[in-house]
């Protein structure tokens, strides 16, 4: 193993605020609203969760190519990630169907409601562990880099 000073604690902050700042948005989902806003508060959640989606990948990916997590802890991070993008296309053809509906009923609205939280917990789920990898690197400390790993991250 060697060692790097870390440079880029910042750059990954980045993560785990976009990830508190959805999951605040996406709670005005859970209050009443009528049908064009549910379909409003619906859009922008999905756009708020992307953009955190992004970060929190970002964030991943530093924290490898920085050396602070291994390839296996990476590709757990893209395990939670596929469930996260998997509910998000769910969510995006659901809200494109909803759309469609000239009378959307409670039971439409409810629907939308259960898969927009199936996302945002799998987004909850994402920023968790990348958070949970970010903690265990104060600013300032020392990294370890995986030998086998330096030449891929760095290409």
């Amino acid at each position: 193993m060697i060692y790097a000073d870390n440079n880029s604690w910042g750059r990954r902050c980045g993560g785990l605020i976009a990830g508190l700042l959805f999951i605040a948005f996406a709670m005005a989902l859970t209050m009443g609203c009528n049908e064009q806003d549910l379909e409003t508060n619906a859009y922008k959640t999905l756009k708020v969760s992307a953009i955190s989606y992004d970060a929190a990948m970002k964030s991943a990916m530093d924290l490898y190519t920085d050396g602070y997590i291994s390839k296996k802890q990476l590709n757990g991070v893209f395990n939670v990630a596929t469930k996260y993008r998997v509910s998000y296309l769910s969510c995006v053809s659901m809200l494109s169907a909803y759309h469609k509906i000239k009378t959307p009923t409670a039971s439409d609205q409810e629907r939308i409601k259960q898969t927009i939280k199936v996302c945002t917990d799998a987004l909850a789920d994402l920023t968790q562990i990348v958070s949970s990898y970010e903690s265990k690197h104060p600013h300032g400390a020392k990294k370890t880099i995986f030998k086998e790993e330096v030449a891929n991250a760095r290409s």
